[in-house]
């Protein structure tokens, strides 16, 4: 019973809930992601969102391997680390309106870009290495979800989301050298966008 019961409760709700009455809007996204940002209502409530910037936030340090000619080395690191990613990511969402202008949304997409980071870490042979403003390729994968305001008598909405997800760097010096970290990454923005 209790199987069923939460899978009918989800449909009725999301059957009450309506879809957003504009198609596209575009504007700015700011906090630990900023830079710019569209959004896409490709249909009743399925949302496209695109957003291209810089992920500024602390992530922790995670699951860490450096290979030179051939040798793994097992890392980790003793704090969080510091990045900045230039990266574009795209999300699909679900959307709708709880009440009276206000929609929430949820969904996932993936980001992909450069990243640049300052840390502290140790080989499991206990040899320190810090890297400072270290480039790398970065790629992720993220659910979001959040909430959005739509003013009735301005083309503005006002969002807010949360991206937890995963986050992964590679850096391939030379042919013997490499370096890849794995670990949770995530950010919080507000989001200013103009409705057409």
């Amino acid at each position: 019973m209790k199987k069923t019961t939460l899978p009918l409760l989800l449909i009725l709700v999301i059957s009450t809930i309506s879809a957003q009455d504009y198609r596209h809007s575009f504007g700015i996204i700011a906090g630990s992601y900023n830079g710019i940002s569209y959004k896409l209502h490709a249909y009743e409530n399925v949302a496209f969102q695109l957003d291209l910037g810089a992920s500024i936030n602390e992530t922790p340090f995670g699951k860490a391997r450096y290979r030179y000619a051939g040798t793994a080395f097992d890392l980790t690191g003793d704090k969080p680390v510091f990045n900045i990613a230039y990266q574009l990511s795209p999300n699909i969402m679900w959307q709708g309106e709880v009440t009276d202008n206000l929609y929430c949304f949820l969904g996932g997409g993936v980001s992909v870009g450069i990243i640049w980071c300052d840390f502290d870490f140790y080989t499991h042979w206990g040899y320190h290495v810090k890297l400072e403003n270290e480039s790398e390729a970065k790629f992720g994968a993220n659910a979001i979800l959040g909430l959005e305001y739509c003013w009735d008598e301005t083309p503005l909405t006002l969002g807010l989301d949360f991206r937890p997800g995963y986050g992964a760097e590679y850096d391939h010096v030379t042919p013997d050298i490499s370096y890849e970290r794995h670990y949770f990454d995530w950010s919080l923005s507000l989001a200013l966008r103009y409705n057409f």
